[in-house]
């Protein structure tokens, strides 16, 4: 059985910040689903054992063969189908040959691989895309094809362990359902990185990727979460415990200490008014001063070990990443008109509408409107129609106030070269003192100097977290919020902060997501299909 073995492996940024000491793990013929907080080296755990980074101590055994998926980014440098597969060249050679070359080199490419495109066209046909020709324009298929064909690539090269890094992120709804098909019949090795709860819904296994350890559930994602649960509890319960104790044994501490004082004030009087010498009062008095101190040492390294035992518990829960909102009450009267668009309609150029049909459609109230469709049917477009960024073709859209925010996947009213905390006293006017910008950032987890860190510098996930932040501090705050994608680049934990901090919010959104997990704890009221 093919196996990935990783054995008291360190590894260490060039920073010198070390990501793991001493891990131990090892990956078997199940499907893992790879969890952690962003930054927390779930993608350095994949280039180690690709081979792509090499660890400062212990070893990495590999028993069997990898095919990793590439990600969006990667694909789009694709100009042909057959390019995906790893016999691309030999394909090619083989071309050639058929159309009459003589030419060594290419019988030397082919190395007598005259089933090459057989092979391919197998895979093809075997993930429902046999129709496609290996030669065909890649950047011309849908969506799904291009998730089926590289699936395809995957399978022809015969790996024991697939590895995927993000792999749902920007596939519409119908990319996603195909690659969780993919995902629950494939019988080999899996090993993927995922916020997609849905996606993790189909592992066996749940690595969570923490500081410096991997720990793993022996289940799917709602396994995962009950257990984190479990443990979240039990650890709550050992801090109360261990804050109670801590509490007590200060309290003992004290009481112990002001009696011991009170006995030796007692006990010096009484040998005064007794006429007991001086030089035996002194005796007695530094006596009682040594049996204070063992006493006040005693309690001392009690309290100690008592604080030491609240640390742990503090630790085995770690930090609260909890949002506390700062929106004001934005409710609109129920039944009220937040936006109506009549038979509207978009082009990017003077010949081809966007839409088949116009669309008509409107938000009432404290509505919570969901976008969805496949990729390239305009969901994007049409939040920017609503933002007033662009402009209707045809049709009319009538608003009831133009204070309309859109956090695109970009955040792209966030100033670039400005810091957070510059962007944060932008959007207030100036109206919220300096430390209370920094205690709203920090709610978005920026705490210390990550105030001062500029936009250019933040991660996809960071930008979503800023740029809430400061629609929080706008004066006034938006009246209508427009969501596109904000999940995409977010980390499970971020996922639930943002979450939360929407909710906080309660006036009208319109969200574009193929997350239903995200969609449904937003609470939408109604769904736009394009």
């Amino acid at each position: 059985m093919s196996r990935i073995v990783l054995n008291n492996l360190t590894y260490s940024r060039p920073d010198g910040h070390t990501l793991f000491n001493n891990l131990n793990v090892s990956f078997e013929n199940r499907r893992y689903g790879i969890t952690g907080r962003n930054g927390s080296g779930k993608t350095t755990l994949i280039k180690l054992i690709t081979g792509e980074l090499t660890p400062v101590t212990g070893t990495i055994q590999n028993t069997g063969k990898l095919a990793v998926m590439p990600q969006a980014r990667e694909m789009a440098s694709y100009g042909k189908v057959h390019e995906l597969f790893s016999s691309s060249e030999r394909y090619l050679a083989l071309k050639r040959i058929l159309s009459g070359s003589v030419d060594p080199s290419d019988y030397e490419t082919l190395e007598d691989d005259w089933e090459v495109e057989s092979l391919i066209e197998k895979y093809l046909d075997q993930t429902g895309t046999g129709y496609i020709s290996p030669d065909r324009d890649y950047d011309t298929l849908s969506g799904g094809e291009k998730t089926k064909v590289l699936l395809a690539s995957l399978l022809h090269s015969g790996p024991d362990f697939i590895i995927m890094d993000e792999p749902t992120n920007h596939l519409d709804r119908d990319s996603r359902m195909l690659l969780y098909e993919f995902a629950e019949e494939y019988e080999k090795g899996l090993i993927v990185i995922s916020h997609d709860r849905e996606l993790l819904r189909r592992m066996d296994v749940i690595c969570e990727v923490s500081e410096a350890a991997i720990k793993l559930y022996g289940g799917n994602y709602d396994f995962y979460r009950e257990q984190r649960a479990i443990e979240k509890s039990a650890a709550l319960e050992r801090l109360e415990e261990a804050e109670r104790s801590l509490k007590k044994s200060v309290a003992l501490q004290e009481r112990t200490l002001r009696n011991q004082e009170k006995r030796m004030g007692r006990a010096d009087k009484k040998a005064k008014e007794g006429g007991i010498p001086k030089v035996i009062r002194n005796s007695r008095r530094n006596s009682g001063e040594n049996t204070f101190g063992k006493i006040t040492n005693s309690h001392l390294l009690k309290t100690e070990r008592e604080k030491e035992n609240l640390a742990a518990a503090r630790a085995g829960i770690g930090r609260e990443y909890k949002i506390s909102a700062d929106f004001t009450d934005r409710r609109m009267p129920e039944g009220k008109i937040i936006f109506r668009a009549e038979q509207i309609n978009f082009a990017y150029d003077e010949l081809n509408n966007l839409w088949q049909q116009d669309l008509s459609f409107e938000l009432r109230g404290n509505g919570r409107l969901l976008i969805r469709g496949s990729n390239g049917s305009g969901k994007s477009t049409l939040l920017h129609l609503i933002g007033m960024e662009l402009q209707p073709k045809t049709g009319e859209i009538t608003r009831c106030s133009s204070n309309i925010f859109i956090l695109d996947q970009a955040v792209r009213f966030l100033e670039e070269n400005e810091t957070l905390l510059g962007n944060m006293k932008r959007f207030s006017g100036g109206k919220i003192p300096e430390h209370e910008m920094r205690i709203r950032l920090g709610r978005f987890l920026f705490y210390g100097d990550d105030v001062f860190k500029k936009v250019s510098v933040l991660s996809g996930g960071e930008r979503v977290k800023a740029g809430l932040a400061c629609l929080l501090a706008s004066d006034p705050q938006p009246d209508l919020i427009l969501l596109d994608e904000p999940t995409n680049n977010l980390d499970l934990e971020s996922i639930e902060i943002i979450t939360a901090g929407l909710n906080e919010y309660k006036g009208p959104l319109v969200v574009v997501s193929h997350d239903p997990d995200f969609a449904a704890e937003l609470k939408v009221t109604r769904e736009l299909v394009l």
